[in-house]
């Protein structure tokens, strides 16, 4: 079972909201240029019906690009896992299984210009601690530093989602 958290099935989600974006776009431009060509200006003609296309093409512009940037933040974690990050429960979990994957954030520095270190992914099976005293196996992924990198056997802190105990998240915050 892929891990629905991996960046993998993030970059399918996003692309799709990529193509959407694509597609609006489209559809904008061709009600711009067919409306121009309906309103067929003239020199002679007043400008009023142009500025008021073009006022209607930048209120659409607006609204698809907010709609998109609101639609793209909320693709890239699906909502269990939002939930699980803000009100999960905190538990232990020890890895029994870690490999990189081939997605990787480089080094960068931000806007305070403090130097943020190479993140990859990595994959992990983890067997968490249940709540009610039980282990069950799942699938983790996260973003890690060098630093913050687990060894197999090693027992990390991750959240549990509260109704969902398959719903698992690195319990400690990974990108500065």
């Amino acid at each position: 079972m892929m891990n629905p958290m991996s960046m993998s099935q993030r970059a399918r989600r996003l692309l799709k909201e990529w193509g959407i974006l694509l597609l609006l776009l489209i559809v904008l431009h061709a009600f711009f240029f067919t409306g121009f060509v309906l309103i067929d200006p003239k020199p002679t003609r007043s400008l009023t019906p142009i500025w008021v296309l073009t006022g209607l093409y930048l209120v659409g512009l607006t609204a698809i690009l907010i709609w998109f940037y609101r639609r793209t933040h909320k693709v890239d974690i699906l909502p269990e896992y939002r939930f699980t990050l803000e009100h999960g429960l905190p538990t232990t979990a020890k890895v029994l299984k870690i490999a990189p994957t081939r997605w990787k954030i480089d080094r960068y520095r931000r806007l305070d210009f403090r130097a943020v270190p190479r993140h990859r992914e990595y994959a992990m099976q983890v067997r968490v601690a249940g709540l009610n005293g039980s282990a069950y196996e799942v699938p983790l992924n996260a973003f890690l530093s060098g630093n913050q990198v687990p060894e197999k056997g090693d027992t990390i802190l991750v959240k549990v989602h509260p109704d969902h105990p398959e719903v698992v998240v690195w319990g400690e915050k990974t990108l500065v």
